[in-house]
């Protein structure tokens, strides 16, 4: 975990976000505003086995980023490990698997979610992120591996001793083609 590049921390400052000056965090942010793909780091070692994404159990509770203690129902998609949620998915991540100066393991999700699902979670708990207002008005689902090459290639440019194990794809959607088709000369007369 290194600090910040001078160029992302300048430019997160001219859009009016107050960067951290941790590489992550600030790194998370700059992707989300320069692709319009949210992302989000968790601390692998807070982490237990496997990562899904679910809907919340009754009264289960997470503390988020903004340190506030929220109280969960099965209306809210959460990311969670074999014990506990994560994140509230698409809005906010939890803050036991958050980023710190001494993370040394990250996992990094991109993921895209269901726009309504997404809304129905922010709009209950009451907490509206750069990330749900994106994820509310739908992600192109092409943006992710374009994301995550460059979150690699700033990771790797900003710390060359970064070792990045793998990236996985997990598709539970069937990607289909859409063809819209358009008159020319409807163009033309609306130009």
């Amino acid at each position: 975990n290194k600090t910040t590049p001078a160029y992302i921390y300048e430019r997160l400052k001219k859009i009016g976000l107050n960067p951290k000056n941790n590489l992550l965090i600030d790194v998370s942010n700059y992707v989300m505003f320069e692709l319009g793909q949210p992302t989000h780091f968790f601390d692998l070692r807070n982490i237990s086995e496997k990562i899904v994404v679910r809907k919340a159990f009754k009264d289960e509770k997470i503390k988020t980023l903004d340190g506030k203690e929220n109280a969960l129902d099965e209306n809210i998609m959460v990311i969670a490990d074999s014990q506990k949620p994560l994140a509230v998915a698409g809005v906010m991540g939890g803050y036991f698997s958050s980023i710190g100066d001494d993370t040394d393991e990250i996992l990094v999700e991109i993921a895209h979610f269901v726009p309504g699902a997404v809304r129905r979670s922010s709009k209950i708990l009451g907490i509206k992120t750069d990330s749900s207002y994106r994820y509310e008005r739908g992600v192109d689902l092409k943006l992710s591996e374009l994301a995550a090459s460059r979150i690699s290639e700033i990771i790797r440019t900003t710390n060359p001793d970064c070792e990045i194990c793998s990236i996985t794809d997990v598709k539970n959607y069937e990607e289909k083609e859409n063809i819209i088709e358009i008159d020319h000369s409807k163009i033309n007369k609306i130009l």
